[in-house]
């Protein structure tokens, strides 16, 4: 192993630079494995998450070699401040690991899920960053307010329209296919569009998907939809709303 890695070679300065810091290495796995849960969110469609994942990690990797440049230095100086912030990285990869596991199996934390677009946990509805209801009363009488079931039709070509039947679980809606599969959409807020007060969800398998709800007393029966917290679009009429 050389005393003094070429400075060009960026091989040979962190194999050196893991001599002097041996906790390097872990850093260097945990970015590994921070890339590889980039590529699955990706292949899962949550492109935000993946482009977040592998920035943190790109930027990361480039610190770690910056800094490895420096505890392979010949100044006494400049090798512990590189080791100092070797170290500093090394702790930064260790909880981001730990904040993104965290997140991914449980939902929090919450800014962190939220963040990463991801399914929060359900003690985190009412720390959204949404706006919430104007009317004071609502957060009191939503249980009033609410639909308990719904249908809707989902156009298909050269066929009928497909139902699709909601219905109310609490802290998240039911949404069965006429084959018997189901889909979960998470609560995630209650908040104000077009005027009309109602509730955000969002699909658990497809979590870049968020339905509005609207409540009883609005006028429009209708459901609205975004992707990827774009804009709120229409979408289909809610039929038969009990």
């Amino acid at each position: 192993m050389p005393s003094n890695p070429n400075p060009l070679n960026p091989w040979e300065v962190l194999v050196e630079a893991q001599r002097r810091v041996p906790a390097l290495r872990f850093a260097i796995g945990v970015a590994g494995i921070a890339a590889a849960a980039a590529i699955v969110s990706h292949f899962a469609g949550d492109t935000r998450s993946a482009v977040i994942l592998i920035s943190l990690v790109f930027v990361g990797m480039i610190l770690l070699f910056a800094f490895s440049r420096l505890v392979t230095a010949r100044s006494r100086g400049a090798r512990i401040a590189g080791e100092l912030l070797l170290w500093s990285v090394t702790a930064f990869f260790v909880l981001f690991l730990g904040f993104t596991a965290w997140a991914a199996f449980d939902g929090r934390p919450c800014n962190w899920a939220e963040f990463l677009n991801w399914r929060r946990h359900p003690s985190c509805i009412q720390t959204n960053g949404e706006k919430p209801p104007s009317d004071p009363d609502t957060h009191t009488s939503a249980a009033l307010q609410t639909y308990d079931g719904f249908t809707i039709m989902i156009p298909q070509d050269q066929k009928p329209p497909s139902p699709r039947y909601w219905s109310s679980k609490g802290g998240y809606w039911e949404e069965a296919y006429p084959d018997g599969v189901r889909s979960f959409h998470d609560i995630t807020g209650r908040i104000v569009l077009n005027g009309c007060n109602g509730t955000r969800t969002r699909k658990q398998d497809y979590p870049i998907f968020e339905v509005f709800i609207p409540d009883r007393d609005c006028q429009a029966k209708r459901l609205m939809f975004r992707l990827n917290r774009d804009s709120w679009n229409w979408w289909l009429p809610m039929i038969d709303p009990k």
